[in-house]
């Protein structure tokens, strides 16, 4: 042992250099390629040497005293400390740290002195000459070690993007199709092959944002520009690391700033029907290590149709500590009061739906009030000076009051006056993970949660008043990171019902250019309280490949997915004698299949016409298209539903210029899809429900756009459906008419 600890000491005597590869002796001995090796020897030896002095300890002990007495257990104790006195020189040439900060995506803070003000101008000064440490770059991330999540939507995507909410911005960045329902702030959603929003999960920094009482997330609760970024996970990996989500996982990262000068964004976005929306950050390191962000937004609109109104205001902090270079900190705490028309869709079944005078609301009166809290304290650290291990932990806490106010449709007895309805609900708990990490080859994460919910009885949902769990545990083989074989199984418990989930995926990286993956999952969905816990649990079974080819500004991707759901959960409306739905009735089906698959080609069709050349021309400019083609087949209980379109098929041609640090895009885009019977979102419960309305084949969007970059300000126009066509998603919830948006994103560092 005595060996290692000299063999230690002569490596770190030697001179090194270092370059993009890790950390080279002079002689030329590439040390990575051993160090995974010599940390895994070592800290086996050192184990295997301890067990079994412990264990002939234990044997020779007569009694309790005799144990300070064994001169083999005082060997024992010298050599840990040999081995305390030597774990710095090992792990100086352990192994290449795996990252941990890249300060590129960040605001990065100048290096500074701190000196004591109370001294005199006789005494010397004393400063501290050790940099700030900087946050962690996987701080509030689902994968701590080894990140491979490809499909992200980052805070500097936001400012090419004119989105009126959280749900724009990712169908903007996704080939999600659409359940939008044609409302600012409501409860848009989208299908991720073939899956209801109900199988969308939302977290925050790993944290479960979940809506115990329906299971949908108006994510448009969530302010895009209080995020770093968002982590958008599908099949295996989405189903492992959150409850209920055969469809898609979405992880929101808190903001990351770090800058010693103030730092401040602004964001203005205005839209037909009087849509405004305000959303303001500031951001400034208070103290070394420590930095404080806050966040304002504003949104209203009074809709297109009669109770489509949204009035909202959102204001959110964040306090974040970093002890050490590898150790973040942060407090964030969420507030939103969401007002929203809850009109359910229209009456109308022909074409006076599509007229704003005409067009008749299911429910006229019917809205809601939300008051929401979310409160979470993270901790993410690295105990190992190379990263092999990982930990991240939450504390949380989140309130709701929920204000309906009921309308006369939605009363079947005429004497009942209507009145508005109040109650509160909420949940805390504890989330963790642990990851590790063995010679870059072998991954293991593990993790759960543990909450308790106090969720009171409407006339909408059950009550529950208890405590939930979940745990989860996933391990990686990586072969030279052309090959990455990912499997694991997540278990759940909710209101007395329990989920069993599992699924393995495969990453084949031909080439830096060309790379597949294939993907197979089984995962429960418990249904939601109101649903009502006493129906079966639904499964699912989903398998898709994808295959993708990237290469400089060509991208092309071709995927093929099939789900099979067993005990499907069924909502069918309840009609009163008056025609008017008062309630919605849930059933389970036999089974339900949806197939289907998604093209998608982009590419520059000229890479440098110098459009301008007469006038200067521009530094780079081209012109480009974009084609997507999506397909689907459904039936439910063996009977062909047509919940989605046969094809979905959304061309954008484009043409961009750059000059200094300026650029400009302009184009327009369209997109035609096929006949079908979508579902429709209904409020009174907060579920999606079958439809027998079908709507023809027709043109849907067909927008012309222009985003500008001036500087550090971002322009976004867009005018949308500029032929007010009409069309919908999901039944009936017709989309907006024709109207111009504009919005301007402008980041102020003084």
């Amino acid at each position: 042992m005595i060996n290692f600890y000299f063999l230690s000491r002569f490596f770190n005597s030697l001179p090194m250099t270092s370059d993009t590869d890790g950390l080279h002796l002079a002689g030329g001995v590439h040390l990575c390629h051993y160090s995974y090796f010599l940390s895994f020897l070592v800290s086996g030896f050192r184990m295997t040497f301890f067990f079994i002095f412990g264990i002939i300890s234990f044997i020779r002990m007569k009694n309790f005293s005799t144990i300070f007495k064994s001169k083999i257990l005082k060997l024992s104790i010298l050599i840990t400390i040999l081995f305390l006195i030597n774990q710095n020189s090992v792990l100086a040439f352990n192994s290449q740290p795996i990252p941990i900060n890249v300060s590129i995506d960040s605001l990065s803070i100048n290096s500074q002195t701190f000196s004591d003000s109370t001294k005199t101008d006789s005494t010397i000064i004393e400063k501290d000459t050790i940099p700030p440490n900087l946050p962690l770059r996987t701080h509030g991330e689902m994968f701590l070690i080894k990140t491979d999540i490809e499909l992200n939507l980052k805070k500097q995507d936001l400012n090419n993007l004119n989105y009126s909410g959280f749900t724009d911005a990712i169908l903007e960045r996704t080939s999600f199709y659409p359940l939008t329902l044609g409302t600012y702030g409501g409860y848009n959603g989208f299908s991720v092959m073939g899956a209801m929003p109900a199988d969308n999960s939302l977290r925050y920094n790993g944290r479960s944002l979940a809506d115990n009482i329906t299971g949908l997330n108006n994510l448009d609760f969530i302010s895009p520009e209080f995020m770093e970024k968002a982590e958008i996970l599908v099949g295996t990996e989405a189903a492992l690391l959150s409850d209920n989500s055969s469809g898609s996982l979405i992880n929101i990262q808190e903001i990351r700033y770090n800058t010693k000068n103030p730092f401040t964004k602004l964001r203005y976005s205005q839209a037909g029907y009087e849509f405004i929306s305000a959303d303001g950050v500031f951001s400034q390191n208070f103290k070394k290590n420590w930095n404080f962000t806050f966040g304002f937004r504003r949104q209203s609109s009074p809709g297109r149709f009669k109770n489509t109104w949204l009035d909202s205001w959102n204001v959110r902090g964040l306090l974040r500590w970093n002890p050490s270079s590898k150790t973040s900190i942060s407090l964030t705490e969420n507030f939103i009061n969401h007002g929203l028309g809850l009109n359910g869709g229209l009456k109308n079944t022909n074409d006076s739906m599509y007229d704003n005078i005409s067009a008749i609301s299911v429910y006229q009166g019917f809205n809601e009030r939300i008051f929401k809290h979310d409160i979470t304290l993270t901790l993410t650290s690295y105990p190992l000076e190379d990263s092999s291990e990982a930990f991240t932990g939450s504390v949380y806490f989140s309130n709701t009051v929920r204000d309906k106010y009921i309308s006369s449709e939605l009363i079947s007895d005429t004497s009942i006056v209507p009145h508005p309805i109040s109650y509160n609900d909420y949940y805390t708990g504890v989330s963790a993970r642990f990851e590790q990490s063995a010679f870059n080859l072998v991954f293991l994460r593990f993790g759960g949660e543990f909450n308790f919910s106090n969720i009171p009885e409407t006339s909408y949902n059950e009550k529950w008043h208890g405590f939930s769990t979940s745990a989860f545990a996933i391990a990686d083989l990586n072969f030279f990171d052309y090959v990455l074989i990912r499997g694991g199984a997540r278990f759940h418990t909710f209101a007395g019902n329990s989920s069993i989930t599992f699924g393995s995926t495969a990453k084949i990286k031909f080439s830096h250019t060309l790379k597949f993956t294939g993907d197979v999952s089984f995962s429960e969905r418990l249904p939601s309280l109101s649903e009502g816990s006493s129906l079966k649990i639904e499964k699912n079974l989903l398998g898709f490949g994808e295959i993708r080819y990237s290469k400089d500004s060509t991208g092309m991707s071709a995927m093929a997915f099939a789900r099979h759901i067993s005990s499907p959960i069924i909502g069918t409306p309840v009609y009163n004698e008056s025609g008017n739905i008062t309630g919605i009735k849930f059933e389970n089906g036999d089974s339900r299949q949806i197939i289907g698959g998604n093209f998608e080609y982009n590419s520059p069709i000229i890479s440098s016409i110098n459009l301008f050349k007469f006038a200067g021309g521009f530094r780079s400019d081209r012109l480009g298209a974009g084609l997507q083609f999506q397909t689907y087949y459904s039936r439910t209980d063996n009977n062909s539903d047509s919940r989605f379109p046969a094809y979905f098929i959304k061309f954008k041609l484009y043409y961009q210029a750059e000059v200094g640090q300026s650029s400009l895009t302009a184009g327009f885009k369209f997109s035609v899809i096929s006949s079908k019977k979508s579902d429709g979102y209904m409020p009174l419960t907060g579920s999606w429900i079958t439809s027998d309305l079908q709507s023809p084949a027709t043109i849907a969007n067909n927008d012309i756009f222009l985003n500008l970059k001036l500087g550090d300000v971002f322009v976004n126009i867009t005018y949308i459906n500029l032929i007010s066509q009409g069309y919908y998603f999901s039944s009936v919830y017709p989309e907006f008419d024709g109207n111009l948006k504009v919005s301007i994103s402008w980041a102020m560092p003084e």
